[in-house]
């Protein structure tokens, strides 16, 4: 198992701990591709953060096996306090919602297979 972080702080935080760690920034999946194909590629809150999504996903999906899985976790668009969040934190250059998150991984040639949402923050 492998993972990727932005900050050195964490990557040295999980290293600590035995995790295998790669430091990079979010939008970019070239270190994994010498390790690549995985079964499951997991990304959790990156992609509100990256230029361009549609890409970054078509990125990702080269690392996946045949059959293999692509998942992702973002804010939700219109849940709770995220709007207020959202006007207020330059960080996110995207918001999603499950239709438009749908929408993505159909444009970059995915199946979703489901779409869940959790407005437990």
């Amino acid at each position: 198992m492998y993972g990727t972080e932005a900050s050195p702080y964490r990557v040295q935080y999980c290293r600590q701990r035995g995790l295998h760690v790669i430091e990079c920034p979010v939008d970019h999946v070239e270190p994994m591709q010498s390790l690549a194909p995985f079964d499951v590629v997991y990304s959790t809150h990156v992609l509100e953060h990256v230029s361009d999504p549609a890409a970054h996903v078509i990125q990702l999906t080269g690392l996946v096996r045949d059959g293999g899985y692509l998942c992702f976790q973002v804010p939700h668009v219109t849940l709770g306090e995220f709007l207020f969040m959202q006007a207020h934190y330059a960080g996110h250059c995207h918001s999603f919602s499950p239709r438009s998150l749908g929408l993505l991984a159909v444009q970059a040639g995915l199946t979703p297979i489901r779409i869940d949402v959790d407005d437990d923050i």
